[in-house]
């Protein structure tokens, strides 16, 4: 990218340690955007805090290929953010000023994509929603 749009100077010299570890399940056709924000994010946390698993369905019967997400979807300290109804605001979540510790599954792609990953795989309906 052109200097002027680069923003290589703004991410952390060093892989920020955060609490929340994240999962990102996300669409085969984000990989191929040009304005991808996931490498940034990944760029920005270290290794072990974020996790990218590549696909429109995860099915219970198939997850060898991702074999974390069935228990990570079942731990009950495992949010995923989609909007509905139901879903939880995160302030909410706090006891006493702490938020305690949360795995957070994110769907990547577009409203489109994300909706219908949602809606197909039963393992995200498991979480909570934030």
């Amino acid at each position: 990218r052109p200097q002027k749009v680069c923003l290589c100077p703004f991410l952390p010299a060093h892989p920020l340690e955060v609490s929340t570890r994240l999962y990102i399940v996300q669409h085969p056709a984000e990989e191929s955007r040009v304005l991808r924000t996931v490498p940034l994010l990944a760029a920005c946390l270290s290794a072990h805090s974020c996790t990218v698993l590549v696909g429109r369905r995860f099915p219970e019967d198939r997850l060898p290929r991702f074999p974390e997400l069935a228990q990570v979807c079942r731990s009950p300290n495992t949010l995923v953010l989609y909007p509905g109804p139901g879903a939880v605001d995160l302030y909410d979540l706090s006891v006493n000023g702490a938020v305690p510790l949360f795995t957070l599954v994110l769907i990547d792609g577009t409203w489109r994509q994300a909706k219908d990953m949602f809606e197909r795989n039963r393992l995200l309906h498991i979480p909570r929603r934030v």
